[in-house]
C-alpha cells in the first residue's frame, strides 16, 4: 500500500494571481474614493472662501453706506455732497485715521478695488500720501450699481445736493456664480 500524499498546503500560481488582481482593484477603488473625496472638500473649501469673501464684502458696503456722512462743501450757496455714483462705480466721504477722506469702489482686471481719493478738506500744510487701492474682491465679472431716489431705480446718482434712500450692488463671478442683489438704505438720507 502506498502512503497517501498530504494535500499541500498554499496557494496555486492562479489562486495567488488572482488574490493580487482583486488586492490591486481594491486599492485602486480606494485610492479613487479618497481623490474624489479630496476634490470634493477642496471645492468645498473654495466655495466657502468664496461665501466669506461675499458675506464681508456685503457688510462692508451695509456699514459705510448707512454711515455714510452727509458731507460737502458749498458752491454757489449750495451744499453739494461729496457722494456720487455711476453704474459702474460708487464714490462717498469716510471717516478714517487719517480724517475724512473719499473712497472709491469700481471694477478692475477682474477684481473689486475701494481706492482713498485725496481728501476733500487736507490740513494746512499737511499732505496725506496716498494710499495704494485695497482689493475687496476677486474673480468678478461683472459690478452694477443702482440708486434709489425714493420712487425709481436710478442708474447713476445725479443729485449732488441729497442722498439716495438706498443703493442697490449687483455683482456676478467669474466663475457665473450671480450674487444676490444687495440693498443698502442710507441712514443719513431723508425719508
Amino acid at each position: 500500500m502506498k502512503p497517501r500524499r498530504r494535500p499541500q498546503a498554499g496557494f496555486t500560481l492562479v489562486e495567488l494571481l488572482v488574490a493580487l488582481a482583486l488586492t490591486a482593484l481594491a486599492a485602486l477603488l480606494v485610492a479613487a474614493a479618497l481623490r474624489a473625496g479630496t476634490l470634493a472638500l477642496e471645492r468645498v473649501t473654495q466655495h466657502q472662501q468664496r461665501t466669506a469673501a461675499l458675506r464681508e464684502t456685503a457688510h462692508l458696503f451695509r456699514r459705510l453706506l448707512q454711515a455714510v456722512p452727509p458731507v460737502g462743501q458749498y458752491e454757489r450757496g449750495r451744499l453739494l455732497l461729496f457722494f456720487s455714483g455711476a453704474a459702474d462705480s460708487l464714490e462717498l466721504p469716510l471717516e478714517t485715521a487719517r480724517g475724512l477722506e473719499r473712497a472709491r469702489f469700481y471694477l478692475d482686471a477682474g477684481s473689486l478695488r475701494m481706492a482713498l481719493l485725496p481728501p476733500p478738506f487736507p490740513l494746512p500744510g499737511a499732505t496725506v500720501a496716498p494710499l495704494p487701492p485695497v482689493v475687496l474682491l476677486e474673480d468678478v465679472a461683472a459690478l452694477r450699481f443702482g440708486y434709489f431716489d425714493g420712487r425709481a431705480w436710478q442708474p447713476a446718482w445725479q443729485l449732488a445736493e441729497k442722498l439716495p434712500q438706498a443703493v442697490r450692488i449687483e455683482m456676478v463671478r467669474q466663475h457665473g456664480e450671480v450674487w444676490p442683489a444687495q440693498i443698502v438704505e442710507i441712514a443719513t438720507a431723508p425719508k
